[in-house]
């Protein structure tokens, strides 16, 4: 936060330019423009709650980037109804949710498996319903419940489910307890 963020983007843009001029390979450059897409989206603090369209755009990058790193070995599918695409929803909620299906879902199965995430949007009651699911390892019915109710009392170890607590508080503050 205290890097002046031009001084990021003027940097990221001049290894981009040294990349293609080198090139030495065309997803170095990709990374480089997507990861500098993804900054300038996470230092803009002035919006809390953005369309669902604007967080499917910044987490698609995010999915980019992993498809590089990964060289493409799972399939992420979106299943939203444009009609949702204007619903609004809290800024950075999709991008955690996506990285705990693929490093606690999909990673662990191997190359030659299917590895896929679905990201589903829907409409129950008048209110927006997302759901990422992957074909990974499983969790326990059980376990699912613990953790639901150490997030909803506040209750979870300080390093243990960061993505989850923060998203979780983050609904509430914006939308309220319900959520």
């Amino acid at each position: 936060a205290q890097i002046n963020p031009h001084f990021l983007f003027n940097t990221l843009t001049m290894m981009n330019m040294i990349a293609m001029k080198s090139c030495i390979d065309e997803n170095l450059s990709k990374s480089i423009l997507l990861l500098s897409e993804i900054l300038r989206n996470a230092l803009n603090t002035s919006e809390v709650i953005v369309s669902l369209r604007s967080e499917v755009e910044y987490t698609q990058k995010y999915i980019d980037i992993l498809y590089i790193r990964e060289m493409n070995s799972f399939k992420a599918v979106w299943e939203i109804p444009d009609e949702l695409m204007e619903k609004k929803v809290v800024k950075f909620s999709l991008q955690p949710l996506i990285e705990n299906a693929f490093e606690h879902g999909i990673k662990s199965l191997r190359v030659d498996q299917e590895r896929l995430i679905i990201i589903k949007a829907f409409e129950r009651n008048g209110k927006l319903v997302v759901q990422i699911k992957d074909n990974g390892n499983t969790i326990s019915d059980g376990r699912i419940k613990q953790i639901n109710e150490l997030i909803a009392n506040s209750d979870l170890p300080a390093n243990k489910h960061v993505g989850l607590k923060n998203i979780n508080v983050r609904i509430k503050l914006t939308f309220g307890e319900e959520y």
